[in-house]
Order: C-alpha cells, then sequence, then structure tokens
C-alpha cells in the first residue's frame, strides 16, 4: 500500500510506517521464545549425560544465541522504522532466519 506524497511533510508516512513496524513486532513477539528454545534445544541434548563442564557449555551457548536473537531483531525493526525495510520484512527476518537455522542444526545432529 502506498500512502501518497501529500502527507510526506508532515510525518504521517514515517508515525504510519512506525506503526505498521510495531504491529509486525506484536505479531511475531510470541513467537521469540519458542524459536529461542528450538535454536538451543540441540546444544542442550549434546550435553545430556556427559560431563559437567559441557552441560554449562551448551547453557552459555544458549544464552549467546538469546542475546544474538534480540541484538538481529533489534537491528532489524530498526532498519524496518528507518525505512531501509518494508515493515513486514524487519519485524519477520530475524525469526525466519533463527527459525531455518534451528531446524538446520536440528536435521544435520539428529
Amino acid at each position: 500500500m502506498v500512502i501518497s506524497n501529500v502527507f510526506s511533510g508532515s510525518g504521517a508516512v514515517k508515525t504510519i510506517n512506525n506503526l505498521r513496524v510495531d504491529m509486525h513486532q506484536k505479531i511475531t513477539f510470541p513467537l521469540r521464545n519458542f524459536i529461542i528454545v528450538l535454536v538451543g534445544l540441540p546444544f542442550a541434548l549434546m550435553s545430556v549425560g556427559k560431563r559437567r563442564a559441557m552441560t554449562f557449555t551448551a547453557i552459555a551457548i544458549a544464552l549467546v544465541i538469546g542475546f544474538l536473537y534480540y541484538v538481529c531483531d533489534a537491528v532489524g525493526l530498526a532498519l524496518a522504522k528507518g525505512q531501509g525495510l518494508l515493515p513486514w520484512e524487519g519485524a519477520w527476518i530475524t525469526p525466519i532466519v533463527f527459525t531455518l537455522m534451528a531446524l538446520f542444526i536440528i536435521f544435520r545432529n539428529f
């Protein structure tokens, strides 16, 4: 949907774009925990029944994955709000990339 240039000087286009980004972010928000668990699950399963140090390594990897998800999501949303990406792209790029990464890791290891 294209907004006419009549409102471009008033800042309405930027506001509407920001609201669209926020709408898509609200849709993707509930998926975050599921995706982070899906990515971290193979690392947690690798440490089952092994040494204690491996367990702590798996926990550290899971924390790093959660932090990376947050950073990538923030960058995607900032790009979308700055009109570098479309609103849906900025909100959905991180969940899509991390889900594909999780599926790749799961199918490669199991």
